[in-house]
């Protein structure tokens, strides 16, 4: 087991990691979406939609099972690299066989944009084992540092691109240079080279736990992102862009505040899964803390959207300023929901999250079919309300991992989401009775602040429990 102090470095590392990587990505996606418009960044936004889903190919299945197995040696960890590698090409080829036999849209740029971005999943591919490998021994310290130079990188090259003209291409050249220093520089920083081995047993052995997080990944991917692959069909560019800055701003809050904790997660959990009541007492806390600081961190996001869309981006974003509060909710529950899907995984029990995800792809496609004439703002609100069913249900399969913990499960979101609610409402009540909006959004910051303060200590001592046998 992990000892304490490598725990709590690891976890704050992943924090700097993440954190480094999404301010990054954030100034350069505020940047780029205030000079370009709505209508461009539509545009990118379905092709990125498409990139990410053959990209899923080398993020998870394969990099997971390496994690997962404690016992790994060079020729299972070099029979995942080839394993991967291969998946990442022939999601490369089919992208380019899209691309220049379906078109995806009436806009030729999408499917330009899409090649392009193409590039980068084999080059992701190169550096994924040897990330696994490092993430797996708590190693995120020379993570965070290659992600921290490389993510700099890119944002600078990206906002250069933006000025000088160059639109949605920005953003395209912005993925590929840091995605391609990351993978350098992790193979420099690991000490890993794989072998020419490729044992079909381990392969085999891979397959069985990767087809299912490999499948849970690709439709977690379709899960996240199909509002813009539907949307697509039934709006303008204008309109997409409008849905997908708010739906951005979501994805980029959730991962700054939770991504880093769930990679720590993953291999602590796997190192537990023979010790059923550790495992089920670091899960809970996990729970409570994630759903807690979700609610912080987007009931914030909820107060402040009208000043961020037109303060920052301009009044040409204002109305996504509604949507972007209403997807709030969503945010919350995606930071709640990363908890037991991260469990399944580490325990060898990828199949559960499977049947998440495939739920969640088939609600989210019934949903916008169903509400897409009604415009965007009820889609948003159909998809913000579409978790609460999820969670119930996770609530039943999570007592397959840890037996007889159903009603544990219910208590421990309970806090986050009053919380969240109760800020909704404080907002609404005191821009009813005070005049001066600024008063009212400083009042709520408060309560906010306040909240994450008592909330700390608890985090830190469920950080540090981890340890205890």
């Amino acid at each position: 087991m992990p000892s304490e102090r490598n725990i709590l470095k690891s976890g704050i590392w992943s924090y700097v990691e993440n954190g480094s990587a999404q301010v990054f990505s954030l100034i350069t996606f505020l940047f780029i979406a205030r000079l370009v418009g709505p209508e461009e960044f539509g545009i990118v936004a379905i092709a990125s939609a498409w990139s990410a889903l053959f990209m899923s190919l080398t993020e998870a299945g394969i990099g997971d099972a390496v994690i997962q197995k404690n016992d790994r040696d060079q020729c299972y960890v070099s029979t995942a690299f080839w394993l991967n590698l291969c998946l990442a090409l022939l999601g490369t080829a089919i992208v380019f066989v899209i691309t220049c036999t379906v078109p995806l849209s009436d806009n030729p740029k999408i499917g330009q944009y899409l090649a392009v971005l193409a590039i980068g999943i084999p080059i992701s591919a190169l550096g994924n084992i040897p990330t696994s490998l490092l993430r797996a021994d708590l190693n995120n310290k020379v993570l965070a540092r290659r992600g921290i130079a490389s993510d700099l990188v890119g944002c600078c090259m990206g906002i250069v691109a933006a000025q000088l003209g160059m639109g949605g291409w920005a953003i395209i050249i912005q993925s590929l240079v840091s995605n391609t220093i990351k993978t350098v520089m992790v193979w420099k920083c690991s000490g890993w080279l794989p072998a020419w081995q490729f044992k079909k047993n381990d392969a085999k052995q891979i397959f069985q736990f990767g087809y299912k997080a490999l499948a849970t990944g690709i439709l977690s991917s379709i899960s996240a992102r199909t509002d813009r692959f539907v949307l697509g069909f039934f709006f303008t560019a204008r309109e997409v862009g409008i849905y997908s800055i708010a739906s951005e701003g979501i994805n980029r809050i959730s991962s700054l505040f939770i991504m880093g904790l769930a990679q720590v997660m993953f291999p602590h959990y796997a190192s537990l899964q023979n010790n059923i009541k550790n495992l089920t007492d670091s899960f809970y806390k996990s729970l409570s803390n994630c759903c807690y600081i979700g609610a912080v961190a987007f009931g914030g996001l909820y107060i402040v959207a009208p000043y961020l869309a037109t303060g920052i981006l301009g009044s040409k974003w204002e109305n996504s300023i509604p949507i972007l509060q209403v997807l709030a909710l969503l945010g919350v529950m995606q930071c709640t929901l990363i908890v037991p899907m991260t469990l399944y995984k580490s325990v060898g029990k990828p199949g559960i999250g499977l049947l998440h995800a495939f739920l969640q792809v088939l609600l989210n496609i019934i949903l916008v079919l169903a509400f897409h004439s009604q415009g965007l703002m009820v889609i948003a609100i159909a998809l913000a309300c579409r978790p609460i069913l999820t969670i119930v249900i996770h609530s039943f399969t999570t007592s397959m991992v840890l037996p007889n913990t159903k009603t544990i499960f219910l208590k421990s979101v309970l806090p986050g989401f009053l919380l969240f609610t109760g800020v909704v409402l404080l907002d609404l009540t005191a821009q009813k009775y005070i005049p001066i909006s600024i008063v009212s959004t400083i009042l709520g910051i408060v309560v906010l602040v306040g909240a994450l303060a008592l909330k700390f200590k608890s985090l830190s001592l469920s950080l540090r429990s981890w340890t205890k046998e």
